[in-house]
């Protein structure tokens, strides 16, 4: 039994789905245990995002440049990297934001401290159950697509 270059292995597929999921376990992890401590305490929540990130990354860059048109396929992973560096600095503004919210802007006091340790971990969890969601509906598209002919292909 073979497989369509375009359809991801059903291993693949899970993993564009697990890897955020893990990201967002992780980030709950580093929301509970930052301001409390110990310090410690943070490795396995951060190596969980880590974790989270290296088991989806690849396989989601390679959804992205598999699906370009024919001769798109270098844009498709220029792509890549823009939309990475766009939400980086969204990231970082966001958290800033966040930061100033819970009373950073006010001077370093001990509460505002451990309330901007709390919240900006907190708020980005939302982001990679998105990233979790969309994964699942990329799934669900490209295996239909691969399913049906395309129109092109009707047409001749």
């Amino acid at each position: 039994m073979t497989s369509s270059p375009r359809r991801p292995a059903p291993a693949y597929a899970a993993r564009i789905i697990a890897g955020p999921v893990a990201m967002s376990g992780g980030l709950l992890g580093v929301s509970a245990m930052m301001a409390p401590g110990p310090v410690v305490g943070l490795i396995p929540a951060i190596g969980l995002i880590g974790v989270g990130i290296g088991t989806s990354w690849a396989f989601i860059a390679q959804r992205v440049m598999s699906g370009a048109k024919p001769g798109e396929e270098t844009i498709a992973a220029a792509s890549v990297a823009t939309v990475q560096q766009a939400g980086i600095a969204l990231g970082a503004a966001t958290a800033g934001l966040i930061a100033n919210v819970s009373g950073l802007g006010d001077g370093l006091h001990t509460a505002s401290l451990r309330r901007a340790a709390f919240w900006v971990p907190m708020l980005f969890v939302a982001a990679p159950l998105a990233a979790g969601t969309i994964g699942m509906r990329l799934n669900l598209i490209t295996g239909r697509s691969d399913r049906a002919p395309s129109r092109a292909a009707r047409n001749d």
